[in-house]
């Protein structure tokens, strides 16, 4: 049985780490969200707005590395949709890594800002992603988050975070010491944010106490839990 969730330090939110470390961890973060169900999960909910014609603006909150929304933009043309992305990050040093990944590249813009306090008008975007970030937060500021999330999105809002479970705590444990084990901020930060992750329960709470309309959470294998919800005043 795992304990209540934690609010330990983790390494990625201290600035200054050596460059290659740096983008080392960024691509572990990477690789998880592409092969343990985090980006398979996004597109599911996000298909609905992948049709041919269509035209979404989209807010990706922690980007990291910008390498997800590139991805999922790809992903939508395929389908004759035209999505352009503003990815967003607070840490100095990612920040300057994704803005190398993202030059010359068409649809997305890079901008340093802090989640809690984003700088753009109510309803810019049609809608808001944020994929492992939310743990990084205590509760009060998660809330603060989500409600910033909801104040700058016309339709629609998904979080894509961890799930804290002695399994999945497990799981970190063995990839810290295996795959990740020539990373520091890997092998420290793999299992801190397990224990810094939510409940279903836990999600949904914050939701409902940001003002997040029709909130809802599900499981997505292996350990991910993805909250949906709309902005007051929104619509599908």
């Amino acid at each position: 049985m795992i304990g209540p969730r934690r609010n330990a330090p983790e390494l990625l939110d201290r600035y200054g780490p050596d460059p290659s470390t740096l983008e080392r961890n960024l691509k572990h973060i990477d690789q998880a969200n592409r092969w343990l169900g985090g980006e398979r999960a996004l597109r599911r909910y996000l298909a609905r707005f992948r049709r041919s014609g269509a035209t979404s603006r989209i807010l990706d909150l922690g980007t990291g590395s910008a390498a997800l929304p590139l991805r999922l933009r790809r992903w939508a043309s395929r389908s004759g949709a035209s999505w352009t992305f503003v990815a967003v990050d607070r840490h100095p040093d990612v920040t300057r890594l994704a803005m190398h990944n993202v030059s010359g590249r068409p649809g997305l813009l890079l901008v340093r800002a802090d989640g809690r306090d984003l700088p753009f008008p109510d309803g810019t975007f049609e809608i808001s992603l944020c994929t492992l970030t939310l743990h990084h937060l205590p509760n009060s500021d998660a809330v603060r988050f989500l409600a910033e999330m909801a104040r700058v999105t016309r339709r629609f809002v998904v979080v894509n975070d961890l799930e804290r479970s002695w399994l999945h705590l497990q799981g970190s444990r063995l990839l810290s010491a295996t795959l990740w084990r020539r990373n520091p901020l890997s092998r420290h930060d793999g299992p801190t944010s397990v224990l810094n992750s939510f409940r279903a329960d836990e999600l949904r709470g914050l939701a409902q106490a940001a003002g997040l309309v029709n909130p809802s959470v599900r499981r997505h294998f292996p350990f991910r839990l993805v909250l949906t919800g709309e902005p007051p005043g929104g619509t599908l």
